[in-house]
């Protein structure tokens, strides 16, 4: 019984704390360029500027990520206006 109890604590616990990306023009293109590598709480609790995100996603392209030229724009403006500097 208490090693029942511990695993729902650790399983309730754990979708407590997962967060999702909100919604929003560019949150499909999060989801499916940057979610394939990170879980949404890593992107959630970085906080840059524009600049900084350009720059983020840039060092993601070179380490692989699959992001066309034309999406990068879109992608950064999602995440600069959902997960700015506070």
């Amino acid at each position: 019984m208490t090693r029942l109890v511990l695993l729902v604590s650790v399983a309730l616990s754990t979708a407590a704390g997962a967060q999702t990306l909100p919604d929003g023009p560019g949150a499909d293109m999060v989801r499916a360029r940057c979610l394939s590598c990170h879980e949404a709480d890593l992107i959630i609790q970085q906080r840059l500027t524009r600049t900084g995100w350009e720059r983020e996603v840039d060092k993601m392209v070179r380490w692989g990520a699959a992001v066309p030229e034309a999406d990068k724009d879109a992608l950064v403006g999602f995440l600069a206006a959902r997960h700015p500097m506070r």
